[in-house]
């Protein structure tokens, strides 16, 4: 597989036996099809390759849950990163993405009809889903029994951003708002995200208000996402 070759090469072996950390998450191209969620062929397949190629932090846990964490001391102080695995159990986009598919110019296809339909206000209550069920519940145990100084959410799409080309939370409005409604319900300290999946660098900035709009605690948190 790709990922053995990769394993093989010299300059990988170099940085393996480094001593450095290597831990992550997945992404499409990982995945194997581009811009893809769960309707994809030899999907546990997948994931176990994966999973035999990263490593990393599972503790033990079934090769096809990618998604875990790990705590890591820094100094004095416990910065827990929490890897979201956001391809295995997503929904497709409100259309599915071309992206998807093995011909010429299929991902700016893709890209200029996310942007255009989103920016006409199509898809804005899609209500699919990014995480999946269990996944979700993980997230809420593992921010709720947190005891962390700092929180890394590490995301393989972007969070935060408002570009309606590229693929985001943004295009799970249902799942975002569900995102932001456990953050300000479990109030993990110093949480920021970090993603990937674009081919751009970018710092992004959102601030998630009470619900109950009351003045003194209006500003929640202030949430930056890098990529």
């Amino acid at each position: 597989t790709a990922f053995d070759h990769l394993k093989s090469n010299e300059y990988y072996q170099k940085f393996l036996s480094s001593g450095i950390l290597i831990d992550g998450i997945w992404d499409d191209h990982d995945y194997g099809v581009n811009d893809a969620g769960w309707r994809i062929d030899n999907r546990e397949e997948r994931q176990i390759l994966y999973s035999r190629f990263i490593g990393g932090s599972r503790n033990g846990e079934s090769p096809i849950k990618l998604y875990h964490s790990k705590d890591i001391m820094i100094d004095d102080s416990n910065i827990k990163f929490i890897f979201l695995d956001t391809r295995s159990y997503r929904d497709s986009h409100w259309i599915r993405s071309a992206g998807e598919l093995h011909i010429p110019l299929s991902a700016l296809v893709a890209s200029s009809l996310r942007g255009l339909y989103s920016t006409l206000g199509f898809g804005r209550n899609h209500s699919g889903q990014v995480l999946g069920d269990e996944q979700w519940q993980w997230l809420e145990e593992t921010l709720t029994n947190s005891t962390a100084d700092a929180h890394v959410i590490v995301s393989s799409v972007q969070v935060l951003t408002s570009n309606p080309v590229v693929e985001s939370w943004g295009h799970f409005p249902v799942e975002k708002r569900r995102l932001f409604s456990l953050i300000q319900a479990t109030n993990p300290a110093g949480l920021i995200f970090i993603s990937g999946d674009v081919h751009m660098a970018e710092i992004s900035k959102a601030t998630i208000t009470r619900s109950d709009g009351s003045i003194e605690d209006l500003v929640l948190y202030r949430l930056f996402s890098f990529l």
